[in-house]
């Protein structure tokens, strides 16, 4: 990495602009696998950075909770004049008055600028865990539809291989020009099939290109596998860190403080004030003035922040306990669908895959020694070609449940965890 002054970049003008474009011309599709996908999203992503922005106004709370309240200076002039024979008079009086925060209360409110922060932090996590687990659904959908293409493509090569084999056959006297129309029809239909999978293809990478922050000019060439890795089934306790869980355990922690700091709160305040004092009337006289204020909770003894903490926290544990229980529901019904997901698709592995390219290689092999006929290889070929699609499809729905999975209890699962 190099870095060039601004003045040399405007003495270069048009050249750089030329070179850059040339380079990302040439450049073409980058890679893009799913933890370049998430990395990505969380450092560029507008949804991701908003976000995050969320908890710099929770840090802003708790700068303000430091704060201590200010001392007030005053300055009073009265003046009497002269009346009826008596001497008038002026008083001067300058205070300087500083509040005393009553003990307890600038700790209270520390501490609930603290939960406030930490409980942001945790609704943060859970609406990016949400948000990184929206990518992945939609970073393998455009990942099956590039596979869809990619296997259709294959297929159509396969098929113009055995389009110019008939030709030439045809040429011998070997092939019926039936044959060559026959085969003629079977690769438009194709093609159709192709125009279709790449609208599909181009339509998902816009929604993935949309969920990352990216415009329609940068395309994506994605890679990985399709089909989900193994992984133990998560233990029940772990739900203890979903980040619905945490979530509305901080939200637990601010009520309490909320509920502490109002008791605090409806402490009796203190104001130490004192100041000089200036009084003319025949005489000038000098002195001062000290004092203490306190103000008496005698009416607002913070009844109502009270019952609103204790109402919210109520309200926190019994939703504590129903999320519990959800919770658990969806994650043995998220393994149960991964499990049987994963058992289909090892099935569809032989099935799909396997047998069908075994079929094909046979047929093939037999029509050029000319045991089968044309329609005969074009049914292999059409059997081979919707398998692996089924197969891709099918590995597509066993993503989605994996994901189900992580979504469920609340974390990316890596293989064997």
């Amino acid at each position: 990495m190099f870095f060039v002054r601004s003045r040399s970049i405007a003495r270069l003008g048009p050249l750089v602009l030329v070179l850059v474009w040339l380079r990302t011309a040439a450049a073409g599709p980058q890679p893009l696998d799913l933890e370049a996908a998430t990395a990505r999203f969380l450092t560029e992503s507008p949804k991701a950075l908003a976000l995050r922005a969320r908890v710099e106004l929770a840090r802003a709370g708790q700068a303000g909770a430091r704060v201590r309240p200010n001392p007030t200076f005053a300055v009073e002039v009265e003046a009497l004049p002269d009346k009826a024979g008596v001497v008038g008079s002026r008083q001067d009086t300058v205070k300087l008055s500083h509040p005393i925060l009553a003990p307890g209360k600038l700790g209270a409110r520390l501490a609930t600028a603290q939960a406030e922060l930490t409980s942001s932090q945790a609704s943060v996590e859970r609406e990016l865990f949400g948000l990184v687990i929206g990518l992945r659904r939609q970073f393998f959908r455009a990942l099956a539809a590039r596979q869809l293409l990619e296997a259709q493509r294959e297929s159509a090569n396969r098929l113009e291989s055995l389009r110019s084999k008939l030709a030439k056959r045809e040429q011998e006297g070997f092939a019926s020009k039936y044959d060559v129309m026959r085969l003629a029809a079977e690769a438009g239909q194709l093609d159709l099939q192709l125009k279709a999978a790449a609208i599909e293809l181009a339509r998902q990478s816009t929604l993935l290109a949309g969920v990352l922050g990216l415009g329609d000019s940068e395309p994506l060439e994605l890679r990985g596998p399709l089909e989900p890795p193994e992984v133990a089934r998560p233990p029940d306790d772990s739900l203890a860190r979903h980040p619905d869980q945490v979530e509305l355990e901080r939200g637990k922690d601010v009520a309490r403080a909320q509920l502490k700091q109002a008791h605090r709160e409806a402490r009796p305040d203190f104001a130490v004030f004192g100041g000089s004092l200036d009084y003319d009337q025949s005489v000038t006289q000098r002195g001062f003035t000290v004092g203490l204020a306190i103000d008496l909770p005698i009416h607002d003894r913070r009844q109502r922040e009270k019952a609103e903490a204790r109402a919210r926290l109520g309200v926190a544990e019994r939703e504590q306990s129903a999320l519990a229980t959800g919770l658990l529901a969806r994650l043995h019904a998220a393994w149960n669908a991964y499990d049987a997901e994963r058992a289909r698709l090892g099935a569809a592995r032989v099935e799909l895959l396997e047998r069908p390219e075994q079929i094909l290689s046979t047929l093939s092999a037999s029509y050029a020694e000319g045991e089968h006929g044309l329609l005969e290889l074009l049914d292999a070929y059409r059997l081979e070609r919707e398998s692996r699609l089924g197969y891709i499809r099918q590995a597509e729905a066993a993503r989605a449940a994996f994901i189900d999975l992580e979504e469920a209890s609340g974390r990316l699962l890596t293989p064997g965890h």
